[in-house]
């Protein structure tokens, strides 16, 4: 019994390890691109050195961000919402992530015990349900307003 808690314990800290590993992986690009010092001579503007450097680092849209200068300037509703949805998804992908962690960590020190394995099943069923709610209600949201927007 000792020898499996022990098995056990280091499956699950191995497993929280390269979870908390990937999720590092995928942030260091971006950590390093926000801690990025452009070198911009004095004699040219900073707006067109950022310009310049988010071409060679991103292509020619940079990170995807409006750099014009016209902030708060909407041409319609959906320069509004658009960042409003993308985060409530960003939201909706992390509480997805925490529940099937939390399934999986429930499943996995069931040790025998069945209730707490169906609990951990039905755990990670019902957010993946969730999260085809969520993706199916974006997809119809997102034909709808394409077709009466243009």
């Amino acid at each position: 019994m000792k020898c499996e808690q022990t098995i056990f314990r280091n499956r699950l800290l191995i497993i929280t390890l390269a979870s908390f590993g990937a999720v590092l992986l995928f942030a260091i690009p971006f950590v390093a691109k926000a801690q990025a010092q452009v070198p911009c001579p004095p004699d040219r503007k900073l707006a067109d050195c950022i310009k310049e450097f988010n071409e060679g680092v991103g292509g020619e849209k940079g990170a995807g961000y409006d750099t014009s200068g016209e902030f708060g300037k909407a041409s319609n509703i959906t320069d509004y919402v658009k960042p409003i949805v993308q985060g409530a998804l960003a939201l909706v992908g992390t509480l997805f992530f925490l529940y099937m962690f939390y399934g999986g960590y429930l499943w996995f020190s069931a040790a025998g015990n069945d209730e707490r394995l169906k609990q951990g099943q039905e755990v990670i069923r019902n957010s993946i349900i969730g999260l085809i709610i969520v993706i199916g209600a974006y997809a119809i949201t997102a034909f709808v307003l394409s077709r009466l927007l243009g």
